[in-house]
């Protein structure tokens, strides 16, 4: 599978810093440009085993998770959809 590993990376950013309004952002998002998150691939041997597979993981789950929102008695925050989503197996 092949992706447009920058286009992506600007997608993950975007919504990241639309979402998410906390104090570190920007320097856990440095850090995350700075490591391998945007070409790593989220598995080796199941699901995103590709060169930034990871990244598309962590968008696909974000935006299946603002699908269900509704199902939710009271409706989450942005950030509460955002950071378990595209935080997962990240320092935070």
């Amino acid at each position: 599978m092949e992706l447009n590993i920058e286009s992506q990376k600007q997608e993950f950013l975007t919504i990241c810093r639309a979402s998410i309004q906390r104090e570190g952002l920007e320097d856990l998002l440095d850090w995350l440009c700075k490591a391998d998150f945007f070409t790593a691939p989220a598995s080796t041997h199941y699901h995103g085993g590709y060169a930034g597979g990871l990244c598309q993981h962590s968008i696909d789950v974000y935006q299946y998770a603002k699908r269900l929102t509704f199902l939710m008695p009271k409706a989450p925050t942005e950030e509460s959809v955002a950071i378990p989503r595209f935080m997962q197996g990240q320092p935070v």
